[in-house]
């Protein structure tokens, strides 16, 4: 692993590289609580001139052939990466509309520099976005960095938090060179794996902490991940996503967690788990012994049930109550050794 500090602008604006999210990843996710607070720790640091540290960012090389430009997979920091890009669109359409200098003369780029540096991979016409998120995150941030009309079903939170930026660069007091400064004086720590390093556990045991991943998250992680990228892509497009979309489109809260939750409550019920974080325990054990390891068979079995789970509300009902009674008050231990795996 070779790991430096540098600038976040700097690792942004890489020549000839792209950032792709990984389909393991969840969807972006930051609200506007996040973002006014990265608004302001840029702006502290752009009146103090002093560095602000923003983090570890975390990647792995892409080996496959995708043309002239390289490519890093973001294993940790895609939240931090996409609300910068998403400053650096609300800052370009301000600096479309109002060509000036910061208060003390410092220049900010021109509209057109942001875009060829940090929002594409160069100046060429044609040149990719430089940030690819994942599915319908990707073509929103697309359409915003390109200019294009957004799809009716857009992403809605990228296109509300740059609308946040933009709103407080309307401010009366606002100044484009503090905030320019601020953006130059954010600082990371930046990690590129190696072929020894495992991206999966580096990326699970950073998430450990914080915000923690969903049952879901690490499940999609565990299914995706270890796969070529053609086989992630046929089974999230063909399992894992018709069946979030569907549980979405009936308005089922939680979605693909309340789901995991019940398929496997059913399937255990005579299992004991501590807390609601064992259930991804659970279904790797799942995983391993009943399909030993073939992913497809596992979201073929998920899917037939997902079906009766949306489609049916009385089953869902008596399913979710089941779960619900399978997380609650039973052993100290995290999963009933006896019980789910034999003596």
């Amino acid at each position: 692993m070779k790991i430096k500090q540098e600038s976040f602008l700097s690792i942004l604006g890489m020549p000839q590289t792209r950032f792709v999210i990984p389909l393991f990843q969840r969807v972006y996710s930051w609200e506007a609580r996040q973002c006014n607070e990265l608004w302001d720790d840029v702006m502290r640091a752009g009146q103090s001139g002093l560095s602000h540290f923003a983090g570890v960012l975390l990647f792995c090389p892409d080996y496959e052939d995708w043309g002239p430009c390289g490519r890093l997979s973001v294993i940790d920091g895609q939240q931090r990466l996409t609300t910068v890009t998403l400053l650096l669109l609300a800052l370009q359409d301000y600096l479309r509309s109002r060509e000036e200098l910061g208060a003390d003369g410092d220049a900010v780029p021109s509209a057109d520099q942001i875009l060829a540096t940090y929002l594409r991979v160069s100046q060429v016409e044609d040149a990719p976005v430089r940030l690819q998120l994942s599915f319908l995150d990707r073509v929103t941030l697309e359409c915003l960095v390109l200019g294009q009309s957004l799809p009716e079903d857009h992403s809605k939170r990228l296109v509300e938090n740059k609308e946040l930026f933009r709103r407080r660069m309307d401010a009366p007091s606002f100044d484009p060179g503090m905030l320019w400064r601020g953006l130059q004086s954010l600082e990371v720590i930046s990690a590129l794996l190696d072929g020894d390093d495992s991206p999966q556990l580096i990326f699970e045991s950073l998430n450990s902490k914080g915000k923690a991943l969903s049952a879901a998250d690490l499940v999609r992680n565990s299914l995706l991940f270890s796969l070529d990228s053609q086989q992630s892509l046929r089974l999230y497009q063909d399992f894992w996503r018709p069946m979030e979309q569907d549980l979405a489109d009936r308005g089922i809260p939680d979605g693909m967690e309340s789901l995991l939750r019940a398929w496997l409550a059913s399937r255990y019920r005579d299992s004991y788990v501590k807390n609601e974080s064992d259930v991804f325990t659970v279904l790797k054990k799942h995983l391993e012994r009943k399909h030993k390891g073939s992913h497809e068979r596992l979201l073929r079995e998920l899917m037939a049930y997902e079906r009766r789970y949306a489609a049916d509300q009385d089953f869902r009902s008596k399913e979710d109550k089941n779960a619900r009674n399978w997380l609650d008050g039973k052993s100290a231990g995290l999963v009933s050794q006896r019980k789910l795996f034999g003596d």
